[in-house]
């Protein structure tokens, strides 16, 4: 009686032992594909804009502005002032001006300053001929914190202007820089050129500012060269015919 119930007992466990390694052989084959190492793909390209590669080449390309390639300009009687500090340039009557970069005094270092932080940076005297009193003007370049800008300064007027990169304006020199009110012309969002012209006559000036140009290649946007030459000889005729 005993090895029958052995021998039944032996008959009850053999099929829970052959689901056991069927479930074994199963689980295996499961985490061997699971597992194994698979052979990368390479990522498939969709451009986004062209699949015309000259296109492609051209946006990847930086494009020199005309600044960096402008041929040089020479007009006869005419010479070019250039500062780099200041951010700009312009032309004027060769042998008629006397351009000298001066100090920020206290004097004008107090006349320009402002409660919002306004700050005179720069100063580039003017003079025509052998003058130095009358018949001069000058370049104030201000940083305004606020990109707003005072014009004239408080002290010397009850009734001041302001100024922003924002103001509107017909008013133009070659470079695309807007000229406000023919003494205000914006170079960034808070640096500004401030012109003073106290006794220097107008028909002069703005004949000149139309020439101003920024050296910041970033900023500086300038009409053809052929047109550029025609705004220098037409202020070099303004001051023949004076």
């Amino acid at each position: 009686m005993q090895s029958r119930n052995i021998i039944s007992s032996g008959f009850v466990w053999l099929p829970v032992l052959l689901g056991i390694l069927v479930v074994a052989i199963l689980g295996g084959a499961y985490v061997y594909e699971t597992q194994k190492p698979t052979t990368p793909t390479e990522p498939i390209y969709t451009p986004t804009t062209s699949t015309n590669p000259t296109t492609q080449n051209t946006t990847k390309t930086n494009t020199p502005t005309q600044t960096t390639t402008q041929e040089p300009i020479s007009v006869p009687g005419m010479s070019k002032y250039t500062d780099t500090d200041f951010g700009f340039s312009f032309w004027y009557p060769s042998a008629d001006f006397q351009i000298t970069k001066e100090i920020i005094s206290p004097a004008i270092a107090e006349m320009y300053a402002t409660k919002d932080g306004q700050k005179a940076q720069q100063h580039i005297k003017v003079c025509a001929g052998e003058s130095t009193v009358g018949e001069c003007f000058d370049f104030i370049r201000v940083y305004s914190p606020t990109g707003l800008v005072m014009y004239p300064p408080q002290k010397m007027g009850p009734d001041p202007s302001f100024y922003s990169n924002d103001s509107v304006t017909t008013d133009y020199t070659m470079d695309g820089l807007r000229v406000l009110d023919s003494r205000v012309i914006p170079l960034r969002e808070h640096d500004f050129i401030l012109v003073g012209y106290w006794a220097f006559p107008t028909r002069f000036l703005t004949p000149l500012l139309k020439t101003i140009v920024a050296t910041d290649p970033s900023v500086a946007t300038p009409v053809s060269v052929a047109e550029q030459i025609k705004i220098i000889e037409a202020e070099k005729s303004v001051y023949v015919g004076q």
